[in-house]
């Protein structure tokens, strides 16, 4: 999509640099968020500048455990915010960088946050929650850098859909740089060796406590991404989502039925109150 003016960006040998700092607020405010001491950033997009179901539900879950939730949008406008939580803050960004870069604008635009409060990075690419986040947030005690799930393929590495840092960790410098390093690449291969897998090799470099609330080895799929492969044993074991891929991607798609069925002999909620068709 074209970049706006007002946002600077130029070529680089290694990928687009953007200026991280380039993001606006569109709805509410970030005054709260700097002083909250748990703050979760949601990374968007939607080609029509739609917040989806599960993004309104994964944002009303998160408040409701005490989080405040930003959404960080690469939309190609703002988003329709209509019956967020009054605690919610909505940023448009360049849609650049992926995921990635719109949690490195949100943390450049929340120094404070970084600096002293508990840290979520999510993003988009879940179908729920079909219950409430507490059990699931009860599994990350202890930990510096929590993942809902670890996984083997390639390398073994934290998965970068729903993440937790204990207070001021984002602040290390090993993270510091990471994040001022993110660069637009459009291989999909390149983004997860040099930014999921890379956010793993930092948070080793940095001497962190990292773990994972469902590990990979515990989940018995071998060097397969287990939010694929076993995607209703993570639901029975307590993970109140499944990736959106299933629904979407031919390649390891499920009908729509068998996911609507687990949803409902699982947690007793409604699948369609989640995900409206294709």
């Amino acid at each position: 999509m074209p970049v706006p003016q007002e946002y600077t960006w130029r070529l680089a040998g290694r990928g687009v640099v953007f200026d991280h700092a380039a993001g606006r607020v569109v709805h509410g405010s970030l005054e709260h968020v700097h002083a909250a001491d748990r703050v979760a950033l949601i990374a968007h997009f939607d080609p029509g500048a739609r917040l989806s179901p599960s993004v309104r539900a994964l944002v009303a879950a998160l408040d409701d455990e005490g989080w405040v939730p930003v959404v960080v949008s690469a939309s190609p406008r703002a988003p329709d915010a209509y019956d967020l939580p009054g605690s919610a803050a909505v940023i448009l960004r360049p849609n650049l960088g992926y995921d990635f870069g719109s949690w490195a604008t949100a943390l450049r635009m929340l120094p404070e946050a970084r600096a002293g409060a508990e840290v979520i990075l999510a993003n988009d690419s879940m179908v729920g929650p079909f219950s409430s986040l507490r059990p699931l947030l009860a599994r990350s005690a202890g930990a510096d850098v929590w993942a809902v799930t670890s996984s083997l393929q390639v390398a073994p590495h934290l998965q970068s859909y729903f993440l937790r840092f204990a207070p001021g960790v984002l602040a290390r410098p090993e993270l510091t740089a990471f994040f001022a390093g993110i660069r637009h690449l459009t291989n999909k291969v390149a983004i997860v060796r040099r930014y999921e897998l890379g956010l793993t090799r930092a948070v080793r470099r940095a001497g962190l406590r990292s773990t994972a609330g469902f590990p990979a080895g515990s989940l018995d799929v071998g060097r397969s991404n287990p939010t694929i492969v076993a995607w209703r044993e993570l639901m029975e074991q307590g993970f109140p989502f499944f990736k959106r891929t299933l629904l979407r991607d031919p390649r390891v798609r499920v009908e729509r039925s068998v996911l609507r069925a687990a949803v409902r002999d699982i947690f007793g909620a409604e699948l369609d109150q989640f995900e409206d068709p294709a």
